[in-house]
């Protein structure tokens, strides 16, 4: 079944079950085709796949407290049981509840795009140079850009690889014959239908 943009009723701060137990959505997030998927599945750019949901976990199926941030592809209203441990926590262990409370380790939440590009002779390029570009490009587009910024940007800063270009989906290339770059996605972030990236690695 195709899924649609308005499926979601989920509000945030609203308190879900998720596959590690019960918590909070934080943050939700809509993911869209953009010309960086090479796994299309005959969908074109600025269509929907999915929402990913970022949730503060409080405690798990067994009302046991285990505080953290995580990501979740899917959610669920909590039920009747989960919403009992919430509520004796808050109650019983007011303590640990408001260490819930405060707690904001979101550190760890990145998507990461990777990237590989076909290179004719990989021991000819001049490593520590094309790093040293992508960290000027970098910093030019700090603190966060888009996909087709960066390739903007990239074309502009005349970058020796042409970033669009990108092996296709399923097709097999030797690890000598190629290079990745890593595009970072703190916390999920999006703007519009595009995803926003803050950082770009490169990986030989």
């Amino acid at each position: 079944m195709k899924k649609s943009e308005n499926e979601l009723t989920f509000e945030l701060g609203q308190w879900v079950t998720t596959e590690d137990g019960y918590g909070q959505i934080i943050y939700i997030r809509p993911l869209y085709v953009e010309n960086y998927v090479t796994d299309r599945k005959n969908r074109k750019n600025g269509e929907f796949i999915r929402r990913i949901f970022i949730c503060k976990i409080l405690c798990d199926f067994k009302g046991k407290i285990k505080i953290k941030i995580n990501i979740y592809a899917s959610a669920s209203k909590i039920d009747k049981e989960g919403a009992e441990f919430v509520k004796n926590i808050k109650i019983n262990q007011t303590d640990e509840y408001q260490k819930y409370l405060v707690f904001d380790d979101k550190v760890d939440i990145c998507r990461q795009i990777f990237l590989e590009y076909k290179v004719s002779d990989k021991s000819s390029l001049k490593t520590d140079d094309l790093k040293q570009k992508l960290s000027d490009i970098n910093k030019k587009l700090y603190p966060a850009f888009t996909f087709n910024e960066f390739v903007l940007e990239c074309n502009m800063q005349n970058f020796p690889i042409k970033v669009e270009d990108f092996i296709p989906y399923g097709q097999t290339i030797k690890n000598d014959e190629k290079i990745t770059l890593r595009l970072d996605s703190y916390l999920y972030k999006v703007r519009g239908k595009e995803s926003v990236f803050q950082h770009v690695n490169l990986f030989t």
